[in-house]
């Protein structure tokens, strides 16, 4: 690619790298989503994450009330897809049965594999023996996850990177400069910025022990919201949150963040499993992608992005921008 004068980012050219990546980490699947798009892979993802039928507290009617699903009222991801992507883990796992591959992959279904091998033999050897069941059904569920949770998260994560940096040159060309002296700071600055910008996610949690918190009273067994985006946006925590400024999150300025008020993952033992896997696939690739192409406004650059409802989180659409090969 020398210049295209339009590009989308999502779910188009950031999407595309992202699920190449989860298809060959999570399954063991190599694609070729840019040269390929419509591979029934790519063809499921998309239909698995697509906009609901209905917005708002409508769109829960497939979850509550299963049955309406016969109306053609999908869940939160589609039946199709979910078939799709088990009879894909099972054909892998078969696969790799059958040739003696199993620990030689390096795949996360690979180590799932292993460690199942290795739990199979130690409860021949004592079956009174303490041990987690990894029978095939949990194998395929994990991966199945890993999709679910990693792929249009960190795609739009990088997208919306992409359209900012596109915005703002001067932050763009600084984290050129750095990435090719071989440095990672400003990449993980930039990184974490755009949860920051873009975490319309909430997080539920329920509370364990009847208390009271600022006058505001919990009982047992209460459900809690947590509004990220707001929390993250509010200016007595954040001074002047919707200025694209990466340098915010550089080492010397972390610690005068107060505590729990940049949780993109979550905290505490529930925070989200993939976190460290979705920040080094969202730094190296932006990394990789700065280091050879350049981005800048075009005429379909919409700011602030418009979004589009979803029953977990709210996602940004139409992100263009223009982007160049950079010639050294």
């Amino acid at each position: 690619m020398k210049r295209s004068d339009l590009v989308g980012l999502r779910p188009g050219f950031f999407g595309k790298v992202t699920l190449d990546v989860i298809a060959r980490c999570a399954f063991g699947t190599k694609l070729d989503n840019l040269d390929d798009p419509n591979n029934p892979f790519a063809v499921n993802s998309a239909k698995a994450f697509r906009p609901p039928l209905f917005d708002g507290a409508w769109s829960l009617i497939p979850d509550l009330f299963p049955w309406t699903q016969i109306f053609g009222l999908e869940a939160f991801i589609s039946r199709d897809s979910i078939e799709f992507f088990v009879k894909t883990v099972e054909e892998v796992i078969k696969s790799r049965k059958a040739d003696g591959s199993i620990g030689k992959r390096g795949d996360f279904l690979d180590v799932l594999l292993e460690e199942a091998a290795a739990e199979k033999a130690n409860r021949a050897k004592d079956p009174n023996a303490k041990s987690i069941l990894l029978d095939e059904e949990v194998l395929i569920s994990q991966c199945v996850t890993f999709f679910a949770a990693g792929y249009d998260t960190v795609g739009t994560q990088l997208a919306m990177a992409g359209h900012y940096l596109a915005l703002y040159p001067e932050c763009q060309e600084k984290l050129h400069k750095e990435v090719k002296a071989v440095a990672e700071k400003y990449v993980s600055c930039a990184a974490n910025k755009i949860p920051d910008e873009n975490n319309h996610l909430r997080i539920d949690r329920e509370c364990t022990k009847s208390c009271e918190i600022n006058g505001l009273q919990f009982k047992k067994g209460d459900a809690v919201v947590i509004p990220m985006w707001s929390i993250q946006h509010n200016e007595e925590y954040h001074p002047d949150p919707d200025t694209f400024r990466p340098e915010r999150f550089a080492p010397e300025n972390k610690s005068k963040m107060v505590p729990y008020t940049y949780f993109p993952f979550g905290q505490g033992q529930r925070a989200c499993i993939g976190m460290r896997f979705a920040s080094e696939q969202s730094k190296l690739t932006l990394g990789h992608f700065i280091l050879s192409f350049k981005l800048s406004k075009c005429s379909k650059t919409n700011h602030p992005p418009k979004y589009e409802g979803n029953r977990i989180i709210s996602m940004p659409k139409d992100l263009f921008v223009r982007i160049e090969k950079r010639v050294e």
